[in-house]
């Protein structure tokens, strides 16, 4: 891990030809995946294209590119693939770029410290041991394999953020980028990423409920789809990136950058409060006391720019969260929330109790968990909380491939569609068949991953039989899929259409649906399943069976007492060592430590690694980080000059 060492094997071991080999076997891993990517390819591939050639030009282009698209490039709810998406393929694309191109001969001299590598040699260790056993015996390799949270391959997802962040950091580790300019790169790329967040949340809440409104219960999901089924992403990611809007502005000293920053700030925190989450406003104040404290030490001697306007930026910022507190969180919604802390805490409690007792007794579960990804399969099959989620799977019948609707609490099995216009009536037709007397419900909605809105819908009664019947309706939309009179175009809001297992015990099969407009065309794709569910994702209503509301009981109940070890003991080397960076004036070191440590606070309400992306973002920061930028970016106008270029 250490870049001179690197440099010695790059014309040995590890030589032009392994690494262009297995340049060219990402590369062919990409193209394959690219070919059969459901929703809208040759964009894609193009823009592929060009980010492939920056960087082979520019090699610290990806420190920009990764932080940024990775909050924002999520197509899951129209491609319906989200084992592996188009994150993976800018992943994949960036080391294909890496290794292709030669290794620049000189490398920064910092070095990977002992201790950093043990700790991360633990997290390797335990996920390897976790993701064996949750992997094992290997499940079919049908269209159920990379398309549900049950199959056991849903290992390799959980895996997959924590691989990715370690073969980016080892790629920037191996290029020795030089590091006052990588520094920057990140933090354009998280100012980035969160720019385009909140840009997002915004138009999410003009959308849906109004930007002032903070009576009501709407919570926003932006562009995370990880919260199709729950989580905190939204509030984990807002509060990583938030320090590096800090560091923005201390980097840009010119009038016109620093107001950018102020601004995004504000939005920024205004995104943070409107997900209306108690973890997320815990987690902010952790991010405000480790920023003013940071930066106090490592700035203590620091004069010009922070002497002369330090204290009226820190009292604008301040003023500004002081406001949308009294706003947002001054708000009904907001404090019936609080007032609920207690009860909903005692939940918790309860829900981690019973995650605990469904663990296999024995020694290997205790120290390597039940398996990476197991924990929605496991509260199916037990169901500790009664309250076992509907569930979807592929079925094969003579060659045909049809989907099968089970049971259970609310899921919501459908696509986001095009075309549907106010008060048009629509024919829907597919075929069914039915095991159990009961209900199958179509809906079509007005929809964010969480709530759904003007909705037009037709419940269907289908008789237990062997054989497929023809379903058909007429379904008269009415104002779903209208603008509003205020908004135009910009306030149109995104509509699904889903089928639901209305039953308390019936299961249908699916297969052959068509949604048809007045021209006669077909606003479904993929309706007859040949595809797999490609185009196809679920929602659901209750959250409580995909994950515990706490990222430690999750962890040890996926991963075991080695899991939690090596996270523990990653963590804790990782805040000393930025802590001596902050002693030693390192005031990136600060921007980072407040940034991690307010993540971490949010999983004291959730599961963070629930999404692959989430893994990636924090393990690239952290490891980036807790090796150590060792040139501390200037607070000096000098300094901000010689760093101008990223």
């Amino acid at each position: 891990m250490n870049p001179s060492d690197a440099t010695a094997r790059s014309g040995t071991g590890f030589g032009t030809l392994t690494r262009r080999l297995i340049a060219i076997l990402l590369g062919a891993a990409l193209a394959g995946s690219l070919i059969h990517f459901p929703y809208q390819p040759m964009p894609l591939s193009l823009g592929l294209c060009l980010y492939g050639a920056l960087l082979y030009v520019y090699p610290t282009l990806w420190l920009i590119v990764v932080p940024a698209l990775l909050p924002v490039l999520d197509l899951a709810p129209w491609s319906g693939w989200f084992f592996l998406d188009e994150m993976d393929f800018v992943v994949l694309l960036t080391l294909a770029v890496g290794l292709w191109k030669r290794q620049p001969k000189e490398a920064n001299g910092s070095i990977t410290p002992a201790f950093l590598t043990i700790a991360f040699l633990l997290l390797v260790a335990s996920y390897v041991a976790s993701g064996l056993i949750g992997l094992l015996p290997l499940d079919l390799l049908d269209a159920n394999a990379f398309s549900n949270y049950y199959s056991r391959y849903n290992s390799l997802r959980m895996s997959k953020g924590f691989v990715e962040a370690m073969a980016l950091f080892l790629l920037f580790v191996w290029h020795g980028h030089e590091e006052s300019r990588a520094a920057k790169c990140l933090v354009i790329g998280m100012v980035l990423g969160i720019t385009a967040t909140s840009i997002a949340v915004i138009w999410e809440r003009f959308r849906f409920s109004g930007l002032l409104d903070f009576a009501s219960g709407f919570r926003v999901t932006a562009t995370f789809s990880g919260l199709h089924n729950g989580g905190n992403d939204l509030e984990a990611y807002l509060v990583l990136t938030q320090p590096f809007v800090i560091a923005f502005i201390i980097l840009y000293r010119r009038w016109m950058w620093s107001f950018a920053g102020f601004i995004l700030f504000v939005l920024s925190t205004y995104s943070l409060f409107v997900t209306f989450s108690r973890a997320g406003l815990l987690a902010l104040a952790v991010d405000g006391g480790v920023l003013a404290l940071g930066l106090t030490v490592s700035l203590r001697h620091a004069g010009g720019f922070l002497s002369r306007r330090a204290l009226p930026v820190g009292m604008f910022l301040v003023t500004a969260v002081l406001v949308l507190v009294a706003l947002v969180v001054g708000g009904p919604y907001f404090q019936a929330r609080l007032d609920a802390a207690k009860r909903d805490w005692d939940y918790r409690m309860l829900q981690s109790r019973r995650t605990v007792e469904m663990m296999r007794p024995g020694l290997t579960t205790a120290w390597f968990g039940m398996g990476l990804g197991r924990f929605p399969a496991s509260v199916y099959q037990l169901n500790p909380f009664n309250n076992r989620p509907a569930a979807y799977r592929f079925e094969m019948d003579k060659n045909n491939l049809f989907v099968r609707l089970f049971p259970g609490n609310p899921l919501y099995f459908g696509q986001w569609i095009g075309g549907i216009k106010p008060f048009e009536k629509y024919r829907l037709s597919f075929t069914a068949r039915a095991h159990g007397q009961g209900s199958l419900t179509a809906y079509i909605c007005e929809k964010t991953l969480q709530y759904s809105f003007r909705c037009a819908s037709q419940r269907f009664n289908i008789q237990t039989s062997e054989s497929w019947a023809e379903q058909v309706a007429e379904i008269d939309v009415k104002l779903v899929g209208a603008k509003d009179k205020n908004g135009g175009w910009f306030s149109v809001r995104p509509v699904e259409f889903a089928l639901a297992n209305s039953s308390n015990d019936a299961v249908f099969d699916v297969d052959n649906v068509r949604l048809l407009d007045s021209a006669g065309n077909n606003l479904i794709v993929n309706g007859d399943f040949s595809g797999g569910s490609d185009r196809w994702f679920f929602t659901v209503d209750d959250h409580t069976p995909w994950q515990n509301w706490n990222h430690w009981v999750h962890l040890y109940f996926e991963q075991g007492r080695l899991g939690v070890i090596a996270f523990l003991v990653f963590v804790s080397y990782l805040f000393c060592r930025l802590s001596r960076q902050i002693f030693d004036g390192n005031w990136l070191a600060c921007i980072a430590l407040a940034g991690l440590s307010s993540f971490l606070t949010v999983g004291i309400f959730g599961y963070l690694f629930d999404t692959p992306r989430m893994a990636l973002i924090y393990f690239l920061i952290a490891l980036i980080f807790g090796r150590g930028l060792s040139t501390p970016v200037g607070v000096a106008p000098s300094a901000a000059r010689e760093i101008s270029a990223c």
